[in-house]
């Protein structure tokens, strides 16, 4: 799990830089969607799924690099999510991207 975190830490300082540029002219007209599920509600421990054994905070972090590497394709990101409290993980995770460029995300249950 040390080597997990040490991977998204490394991604995001690269990935999410106020210096990313929006590349292409379709920039503005490419929407991304993201599902967004890091789990059991109320067991931050628990993975929920069998694609990973991360826990629901590492998933959250690695949402952010994602959405971060998206933003240099597209203006737009939309994640969707199965519950309120992974409604709220997201919008926390993401919040304060650092782009200069035209950038929106939005997070949906």
């Amino acid at each position: 799990m040390e080597q997990i975190a040490a991977m998204a830490a490394a991604e995001e300082k690269r990935a999410c830089s106020r210096e990313q540029q929006a590349r292409g002219a379709r920039h503005g007209r490419i929407i991304g969607l993201i599902p967004f599920y890091p789990g059991g509600v109320g067991n931050h421990n628990e993975t929920g799924n069998a694609h990973s054994l991360s826990s629901s905070q590492a998933k959250a972090s690695w949402l952010r690099v994602v959405v971060c590497s998206l933003a240099e394709y597209m203006a737009t990101v939309i994640i969707g999510t199965c519950s309120a409290e992974h409604e709220a993980m997201a919008e926390a995770a993401l919040a304060g991207l650092p782009f200069s460029h035209p950038f929106r995300f939005k997070v949906r249950l």
